[in-house]
């Protein structure tokens, strides 16, 4: 799990930045991008494992072949591209969340 947890924020952080630069009215400023985007994309990666009960987990085939000295390149990127989501996702709550409370 502590491999596919890392993969899953760095794509949130990724993900989270990405958002932050396309959309400029949902950005919180570069670190609060970043720290919600990695956020988000670890809470996604256990998200998809919890609901599941472990039964879809991105992260098997990746943490299996890290264990045997390998690496499966479709899990991580898999991995990655769900905490992309999970990040970008957070960011954007984060960023309407941001706006309405500066309305008030």
């Amino acid at each position: 799990m502590g491999l596919s947890l890392i993969i899953s924020a760095i794509g949130g952080l990724l993900g989270g930045n990405v958002m932050g630069m396309l959309s400029k009215g949902l950005s919180m400023g570069g670190l609060g991008n970043t720290i919600a985007g990695a956020v988000g994309g670890a809470g996604a990666g256990g998200l998809l494992s919890g609901l599941t009960g472990g039964a879809i987990d991105p992260s098997v085939a990746t943490d299996a072949a890290a264990t045997a000295g390998s690496m499966d390149i479709m899990g991580m990127v898999k991995t990655a591209g769900l905490g992309a989501v999970g990040g970008g996702a957070l960011t954007g709550v984060g960023g309407i969340l941001k706006g309405l409370m500066g309305r008030g």
